[in-house]
This record gives C-alpha cells, structure tokens and sequence, in this order.
C-alpha cells in the first residue's frame, strides 16, 4: 500500500482543454452512490471493550449526519458555489427522508435522489473515542442492485463534470459512459470496492482518484505501475 501521494498523466492536450471547463460551467452532478445516515457516537474508549462481548459502553454524545462518497462531493461542491446534483438510489424509509433533508438544507438538489419502493437505504454506525478513533458498523442498502433506468442521462451534456463512485457499479457504469458519449469530464472516486467494479468503470473515466485502500482494491501492484495499468485501461489521469 503506497504512503505517498502519485500521479500519473497521459499525455495528452485534452485535459488542459478540459480544466477551463470544468471550472467555467459551473454544474457539477455526482451519482453513482448511496448517501449515508450516520448515528455518531462519541465515548471515553472502546477499542479495550469489544472483546470479549458481552460489553455495554456509555456514550457521552449523539448526533445523526448525512455521508457517503458522492454525497459529501455534492455538499462539498455546492459550498463551493457550484450547482450539484446528486442521483443516486435511497430506500423508501425514513433514513431517505432525512437524506433528502440534508441535501436540501446543504443547497444540493436531489430530486433525482430515486425511492426504490421497500428498499433500506444504507447507514452506519460510528463510534468515536477520546482519541479519534473511530468503529463504523455499516449496511449498504439492497437498493444499490438498481440499475438505474430512471437516470436523466440527457442531463449531462450541460454538465461541467461527473463525478461517480464505486458503491453503485450499474449506475456508476451508465452514467460515466453517457457522460464520456457528451464529452462531458468524468472523476471515479476510487475508494474500496470489489476490483471487477473498480476495472469496468476506469475505461470511461478521466480522472481515477484512488485512495489507498480504493487502490490496494484496484490492484496488488505497487504505485506506479499500477496507476500506468488505470491510464492503460482507458483512465486520462491516475492519482493515488
């Protein structure tokens, strides 16, 4: 696993004409992912309680928040001024209402945030201790198996960029495929997922932004050779 910061760029005049636009057009649309409800928990420590169970731990506060890769993008992106949508599949439960709460109070429009009916959006769990330590219980919803019809893929031929993760691969897929079809700058948040999902959707990305788990998944290379196999699989740019 690389502990330093690479990045690798083909050779090519498409991203410095691409950049301008990024920037210039400012509607940015993330998709692709499951946004997150997240119960945080803060205690003194856990790390000496979890083993053996039974165990009882007293929290000293409590707050929900919303999260998940694309999502923070979005909140992220219009705090910056620019105009974000999210798409992305959410259950039809009360953890959906509360997402679509929180995008709205961030300025995020998530119209195309899309109910599957009597599905179980995903959430997690995180408990934090004194030190900043952190243990994340997690479910991702079973509406992650949407394919995604539903997607405005027209949509993005006005957009400045797209930005995918690999939480949903079918939706992820189509989207960066449509959005390469328009010419439209594409950006794969590249965190952990299964490697058969990480290597289909490179090929229709510009930019591959791996963490070092995300590129630990993708390959079992070391840093430079295995962002060289991202740009030899189609990617413009390879960061890790």
């Amino acid at each position: 696993m690389p502990d330093f910061t690479r990045i690798v760029l083909q050779p090519s005049s498409i991203l410095e004409q691409r950049l301008p636009h990024l920037w210039t057009c400012p509607i940015i649309r993330t998709c692709a992912s499951s946004a997150l409800a997240i119960p945080l928990l803060t205690a003194s420590s856990w790390s000496n309680v979890l083993s053996p169970p039974p165990a009882k731990i007293a929290a000293r506060d409590y707050f929900e928040l919303g999260g998940g890769m694309a999502a923070n993008a979005a909140v992220a992106i219009a705090h910056l001024g620019a105009i974000a949508e999210f798409w992305g599949p959410a259950g039809d439960d009360a953890i959906a209402d509360a997402m679509a709460q929180d995008f709205a109070r961030h300025g995020v429009d998530a119209s195309y945030m899309h109910r599957v009916p009597g599905g179980t959006s995903s959430h997690s769990a995180i408990l934090v201790d004194a030190a900043g330590e952190r243990l994340i219980a997690g479910i991702r919803g079973a509406v992650l198996a949407d394919a995604g019809e539903w997607m405005p893929l027209h949509r993005l031929e006005d957009a400045a960029a797209l930005l995918a993760d690999v939480r949903w691969p079918r939706g992820s897929l189509a989207a960066l495929a449509a959005a390469r079809a328009a010419g439209v700058p594409t950006v794969l948040d590249g965190d952990m997922g299964e490697r058969d999902h990480l290597r289909s959707l490179i090929p229709h990305v510009d930019y591959a932004v791996f963490s070092a788990p995300g590129f630990a998944a993708f390959t079992s290379a070391s840093a430079l050779p295995g962002l060289q196999d991202a740009l030899a699989l189609g990617a413009r740019a390879a960061v890790v």
